[in-house]
């Protein structure tokens, strides 16, 4: 009988979540087909939301410097493409943020919609080194796979930066084939009851 059994759960941080499952048993040849398609469903077909653009006022390029920032822009972007979110949306949504006072700024200084939740509060975006206003404005899209920023310039509008895009809720999958000792019990039964048949 097909079975599916969680084996192992462990969380090593909000975004860090690993999960091993045992499926079967299969006929011999099956589980190599199933796994790779359950591999490629996890990995590229299951939908997700990220941020696929920011806007920084007074910033018109990511090769640019913000003052009293510690990070520039492109590192900015590379935190941004970190941070993990999930919802519900059907269209491109807008948060905002806005820092007046020096410190870290993590993405619990966003302001999402209630529809809209950072899985880790604490997931770095920059730091400012003295009192300074710093706004951003950040465009959240739902899709699914991997899009770089290149391949998003053409969704965003105007005076926005494109950020990578890691729509994807599962970025690692692996799978390996080990004999079931009741898949051969089963075989075993299936050819004495042919084999008394004859």
């Amino acid at each position: 009988m097909f079975q599916v059994q969680c084996l192992k759960s462990t969380t090593n941080k909000p975004t860090e979540i690993y999960s091993k499952y045992s499926i079967g048993p299969f006929l011999k040849g099956q589980s190599v087909t199933v796994g790779n398609a359950l591999r490629r469903v996890l990995l590229s077909n299951l939908q997700g939301i990220a941020i696929i653009g920011v806007r920084i006022t007074g910033i018109d390029h990511e090769f640019s410097t913000i003052t009293h920032v510690k990070e520039d822009v492109i590192d900015i972007l590379l935190n941004l493409k970190q941070i993990v979110l999930k919802g519900d949306i059907t269209e491109l949504t807008l948060a905002r943020l806005n820092v007046t006072e020096a410190g870290i700024i993590t993405a619990n200084s966003i302001s999402l919609p209630n529809n809209i939740t950072a899985i880790d509060s604490r997931q770095y975006i920059a730091g400012l080194t003295q009192k300074d206003n710093l706004e951003m404005e950040f465009l959240i899209a739902k899709g699914q796979n991997y899009f770089t920023s290149g391949n998003l310039e053409y969704a965003i509008p105007e005076n926005f930066l494109a950020v990578d895009a890691v729509f994807m809720p599962v970025t690692k999958v692996n799978f390996f084939v080990e004999t079931s000792r009741s898949a051969t019990k089963w075989l075993r039964k299936s050819y004495s009851r042919n084999l008394d048949e004859w």
